[in-house]
């Protein structure tokens, strides 16, 4: 491999990098090379920074292979990898996760991967949705960063991967990340799970959820009808109409989607809120309702549930660290199983009521005529930056058109398909203009799949 072939690669590794992670991008460009480069015995290219070896001198590839079969990782499971190396493990790691999973590839010492982009030969490793990388010039953007990459991942599938040398060569200024890692190494997840905000919530929310029913206690409410799940994607500015028409079937929106719901003379039989940021209070201050049965999960914002008013269903999402009383309410309460995003969650109350079909109605999974959200929500209203920027992705909807989405947008499209694919529910969606999903069909009219399925009266439950 002479200096041509790696400056090359490099350079287009770097025009990946500045379309799909600018700040990696930016951290790369700005670290030193200090990494040397050498031919392994097998070919592929090896080196050391300083004393520390990064890869085998005789076989990297067959090493990386090892190292990533000893993990364990199961098909559509979550990776976070600390360490990201010269690369030669991001292969073997996509093969195993499978369609459905997800990694956030995180790499504190940029001068490392600065050396990967010469490495790295096949650039759809970086291409690959699968994928985010995390990098920072320095530990403040690294960390945050991090964070909101781990926020798009599904908890109850979460692992964490140490890759040693790159732990060893974490940045001596970087203490808070060694800090971290080190909590990695003895409980063997990344601590993003019931960390900080999270935490803080669950200990002011539990008075009030000990008199919340569990999620369970819905099991079968939906029997023998059909469900819609309303997000506030762009398209529900064409579909509310449908919800507002006689079906018969039971409506789960999400929080986000509540204000354009009511403002269009539809009240839904349930809403479901997890964010833990204080900013969730918007949509139901902008909806002007606290009253309507709310299904939640207990580490959602405090602050909406201290003005709740209405009847709660609460469920966990990873109880993995609870102990005391958070864990006997985890115990009472159960969980879910999805982890993490609010309309995967309300997927799942729907499977959990036995809702038969499902409709996904807003549910656009990015951003179809250039729109992120539905009129008349609070998020339109607050988030008026143009959508198109670095670091946005595309994807192919129904009709074979592209549209831009978002890494996390893509994470909470495999959270849903990885619903589907566990409980073998009957999906469906309105939003043809929205990128697809495996398992669910696209249809132009609930009537194609509700008749005979609850169409006719009124859902009412009693809980």
């Amino acid at each position: 491999m002479n200096s041509t072939q790696t400056a090359e690669r490099y350079g287009r590794n770097l025009a990946i990098l500045k379309r799909r992670f600018p700040k990696v991008a930016e951290a790369v460009e700005n670290a030193p090379d200090t990494v040397e480069l050498v031919p392994s015995k097998k070919g592929p290219l090896t080196g050391r920074s300083g004393k520390t070896s990064l890869h085998s001198f005789h076989d990297p590839v067959t090493e990386a292979e090892k190292f990533i079969a000893s993990q364990g990782i199961p098909d559509g499971g979550h990776v976070v990898l600390i360490g990201v190396g010269l690369g030669h493990h991001l292969a073997p790691l996509l093969c195993a996760i499978g369609e459905g999973g997800m990694i956030v590839a995180a790499e504190a010492n940029a001068e490392i991967l600065k050396a990967a982009m010469r490495v790295i030969e096949d650039p759809s490793i970086l291409e690959d949705l699968r994928l985010t990388l995390v990098a920072g010039k320095n530990e403040a953007i690294f960390l945050s960063t991090l964070s909101s990459a781990c926020a798009s991942l599904d908890q109850n599938r979460a692992k964490t991967v140490i890759f040693n040398p790159s732990f060893q060569l974490i940045p001596k200024n970087f203490t808070r990340t060694r800090t971290a890692i080190e909590l990695v190494r003895m409980e063997r997840r990344f601590p993003f799970v019931m960390g900080g905000i999270e935490a803080e919530n669950l200990q002011r929310n539990m008075s009030r959820l000990r008199s919340a029913k569990s999620v369970n206690s819905l099991k079968g409410a939906a029997k023998g009808r059909g469900a819609f799940i309303v997000g506030a994607g762009p398209s529900l500015d064409r579909d509310v109409i449908t919800l507002s028409a006689p079906h018969g079937c039971v409506v789960i929106s999400t929080d986000t989607a509540l204000p354009a719901l009511l403002s269009a003379g539809v009240t839904p039989h349930f809403v479901v809120t997890a964010d833990p940021q204080a900013q969730s209070l918007h949509h139901f201050t902008f909806a002007g309702r606290y009253d309507l049965p709310l299904i939640l999960t207990p580490t959602a914002s405090s602050q909406v549930v201290e003005k709740w008013v209405g009847p709660m269903y609460a469920g966990f999402v990873n109880t993995d660290r609870l102990s005391g009383d958070a864990k006997e309410l985890a115990d009472r309460l159960g969980g879910f199983k999805s982890g993490g995003t609010v309309s995967a969650l309300a997927l799942e109350t729907a499977i959990i009521m036995e809702a038969d079909p499902v409709i996904l109605v807003g549910q656009d999974f990015g951003w179809p005529g250039g729109e992120c959200y539905a009129q008349g929500t609070f998020s339109e209203r607050a988030d008026a930056r143009p959508i198109i920027e670095p670091g946005v992705i595309y994807g192919t909807n129904h009709f074979g058109q592209q549209i831009a989405t978002s890494v996390p947008l893509h994470s909470y499209r495999r959270s849903f398909e990885w619903v589907i694919q566990t409980t073998g529910a009957r999906v469906f969606t309105l939003s043809a203009c929205g990128l697809p999903a495996r398992g669910v069909t696209p249809i132009s009219s609930p009537l194609e799949v509700i008749s005979g399925a609850g169409a006719a009266g009124g859902f009412h439950f009693e809980g």
